[in-house]
């Protein structure tokens, strides 16, 4: 392995009705619960609950065996919004780990403690709320 730079641009923010404009392409995703902001009255994003990297973005969000554990974690008037950046299959992984590494978020168990790659440069563009940008991450075994 080496160093490696990824670049993801997170496409937006989709609800469960927009679900079928997520690309069906190989990527990484994330989770989040969202809610009404109380000073603009808009819906925006508030807590990061899970990331994930699939093949198919969209198959992996709509049918996911957690769905049930994310609505769990909703307070009173949020609901689920999810992101997703395209990622060539051979980077998904890597691209998740360092994002769970980094952000550590409630419902992910894998990579939560351990980053198995080496040095890995993340600069995330596109809507990135609540993720951090850049950062590197360093190989770390439990």
């Amino acid at each position: 392995m080496s160093e490696m730079m990824l670049s993801p641009e997170m496409l937006g923010y989709f609800t469960e009705d927009d679900l079928q404009d997520i690309p069906d392409d190989s990527g990484v995703y994330c989770v989040f619960s969202a809610a009404e902001d109380t000073s603009s009255g808009e819906m925006d994003v508030k807590s990061l609950l899970f990331i994930g990297h699939h093949r198919n973005l969209r198959h992996a969000i709509m049918h996911h065996e957690d769905k049930a554990k994310w609505r769990d974690r909703l307070k009173e008037g949020e609901e689920l919004w999810f992101s997703a950046a395209l990622c060539s299959l051979a980077n998904c992984e890597r691209l998740e780990a360092a994002l769970v590494y980094a952000h550590k978020p409630p419902l992910n168990r894998r990579y939560v403690d351990t980053f198995p790659f080496d040095q890995t440069v993340v600069h995330v563009m596109g809507k990135k709320r609540l993720l951090m940008n850049p950062f590197t991450v360093e190989r770390h075994e439990a």
